[in-house]
């Protein structure tokens, strides 16, 4: 009975731990888009602490009411209304991958229907 209970206070206490070293999100960038010509996303983002690429998930925001963001995870240019570049429309959910189904890129582009664009990226 009692190596029964130190047992399962170990798998319960391993559990905690497991969940612990998850962590925050660490912040990607760039945090604005331009549309002249595609950007790397770059982690994490320039001044940040973090892993050098998503193992976890990756998740990318439009943050803009009005402009279209574009995204190629295949390692090509991003670029408006083109195979191989994922549209995020103003007020759209972000696009997300998610390990280990859809395992995120670790090396992607965006573009932007106009310059300044505000994006979010998050990954783990």
């Amino acid at each position: 009975m009692i190596r029964f209970a130190l047992a399962l206070l170990a798998c319960v206490l391993a559990a905690g731990a497991a969940r612990a070293q998850t962590g925050a999100p660490t912040q990607c960038g760039p945090t604005t888009v331009n549309s002249g010509a595609a950007s790397a996303v770059v982690f994490p983002v320039s001044g940040g602490h973090g892993p050098g690429y998503p193992t976890i998930y990756l998740s990318i925001s439009n943050a803009s009411s009005t402009a279209t963001l574009w995204v190629n995870p295949f390692g090509g240019n991003a670029a408006a209304n083109t195979s191989g570049s994922f549209p995020i429309l103003p007020g759209a959910s972000p696009l997300t991958w998610s390990a280990p189904g859809y395992p995120p890129p670790s090396k992607l582009t965006v573009i932007s229907s106009a310059d300044g664009t505000p994006m979010t990226c998050a990954y783990q």
